[in-house]
């Protein structure tokens, strides 16, 4: 992982990449996410609503458990080092994908209105919403699916996952 963060540029990873860039592994179906590398997707924005977007979101599935990294630039005696901000272990995940908050209210929004309902997040004052992230596991009739929300609490400078959409329940 550390060899990837050294390639993170400014320019690279910017948040919002379209969706169909390749991701995922092995014999699992290719997962849409904002970058690759060493078997890893990642996504590069303002995940804690200072306006820079520094923050690197890491995501992995390996043996039917994903986890989840939010790393931020830091120095220490001179150098430029990733400190950990957060991390989550994600219990039965096949896959995972890390989605832009933009596509992910579209994705939501869209989804909910076909089935007649509004407003799938209820954010709190302090709530900033990072991210998404959607997880896969292989189940009897095919693949099922959660789209959760990744949101940072300003006033106590923790990230959170929020459930947001069941997607077998979708389709």
């Amino acid at each position: 992982m550390f060899r990837c963060l050294r390639k993170v540029r400014p320019q690279a990873l910017v948040e919002g990449a379209d969706l169909p860039v390749d991701c995922g592994g092995g014999e699992m179906p290719r997962t849409p996410c904002a970058a690759r590398c060493e078997g890893r997707c990642w996504l590069r924005g303002d995940f804690d609503g200072d306006g820079s977007a520094a923050e690197v979101a890491v995501a992995q599935s390996e043996k039917g458990e994903a986890t989840l990294w939010i790393v931020r630039p830091g120095a220490h005696a001179g150098q430029k080092i990733w400190a950990p901000a957060a991390f989550f272990p994600l219990k039965n995940a096949d896959d995972i994908a890390l989605i832009s908050a933009t596509r992910t209210a579209e994705v939501a929004q869209a989804n909910l209105a076909v089935r007649g309902e509004h407003n799938p997040l209820k954010l709190g004052p302090n709530d900033y919403f990072a991210f998404g992230l959607v997880i896969w596991k292989r189940g009897d009739g095919g693949w099922d699916g959660q789209m959760l929300a990744v949101i940072f609490d300003k006033k106590n400078a923790t990230f959170r996952v929020a459930p947001l959409l069941d997607l077998e329940a979708a389709f």
